[in-house]
């Protein structure tokens, strides 16, 4: 069997490519990780297997890059379909948050609203008071 069909058999039997930050490829091996770890220690991967996967990566990442949406695309999208897409990368947003830093300005304003809850200079709102204030 020709090396190319074996090794795409290879990936598509046993293996995920998740192509991620940096294009890198983070998670290759769902089972049998020790088997690509170092091609050299191991015959059943080939210097050419690995040449072959990493070009496979480099057409995923391009794929990746030409089917990327542009604001020409989001223009035709219904408000349905926007609110739905701000909705899926808000998701994957938050799944991560610990990767989202925070601006240093936001940082200052809650600690002067702290230091003015710990001076008494605060004052609050009951409910009511709150909704009367949002409809003037």
């Amino acid at each position: 069997m020709h090396q190319l069909t074996k090794t795409l058999q290879f990936i598509s039997q046993d293996y995920h490519l998740q192509i991620i930050s940096g294009f890198k490829i983070s998670r290759f091996v769902q089972k049998k990780q020790q088997d690509i770890s170092n091609p050299y220690e191991n015959p059943r991967i080939s210097v050419l297997d690995v040449t072959i996967l990493s070009q496979i990566a480099n057409i995923l990442t391009q794929n990746y890059l030409n089917n990327m949406i542009d604001k020409s695309d989001i223009a035709k999208m219904s408000i349905p379909e926007r609110l739905k897409a701000m909705e899926l990368l808000w998701e994957s947003i938050s799944d991560h948050p610990e990767s989202i830093d925070s601006p240093n300005w936001h940082k200052d304003i809650l600690n002067k609203r702290e230091s003015r809850v710990d001076s008494g200079k605060t004052s609050y709102l009951t409910l009511s008071e709150l909704k009367s204030r949002m409809k003037k």
